[in-house]
């Protein structure tokens, strides 16, 4: 399933349905704006602008690809990077670069030493628990740890 075009992905979100629904356009027109510019990838404003679409339905187009093809073999890969871009990747092993397949790594260890933080007011808050609340927090600092780790090896 690697370079699809429009006339692919469009037979791909017909197939087997009537007249398909607003979302299969939405899936679309965002797959046809990002794979234009693949893979530099578009603003949010740009994509909206480009695809004639709210945020939401932004949104809820890329979750529709990503659920039309999530059994495929290789299916792509449509997300937000961290400097709030929109993406397309054919795929994640043959088009798109170890760095970019990082930045989750980046993204997950940032979500983490925030539930770090989130957790020491935690501990705060509920004093009587505040054993079990390290113990935790001891976890996620060592995922964050093994996580950042990772990316370091990555990059």
């Amino acid at each position: 399933m690697t370079d699809l075009g429009l006339n692919e992905v469009t037979e791909l979100l017909k197939r087997g349905r009537g007249r398909p629904p607003l979302r299969d356009k939405w899936g679309a027109s965002v797959w046809d704006a990002l794979w234009d510019v693949h893979p530099d990838g578009m603003e949010p404003a740009d994509l909206r602008r480009t695809t004639g679409l709210s945020q939401e339905q932004v949104r809820m187009g890329a979750k529709y690809l990503r659920t039309t093809f999530s059994e495929e073999p290789n299916p792509p890969v449509i997300y937000v990077r961290s400097q709030n871009k929109w993406y397309i990747a054919p795929t994640w092993g043959e088009h798109t670069r170890q760095a970019i397949r990082a930045e989750y790594l980046q993204q997950s260890a940032a979500r983490l030493r925030s539930a770090e933080q989130l957790l020491a007011q935690a501990e705060r808050a509920f004093p009587g628990k505040a054993r079990r609340i390290r113990k935790v927090m001891r976890n996620a600092a060592y995922l964050r740890e093994e996580t950042e780790d990772l990316v370091a090896d990555l990059a």
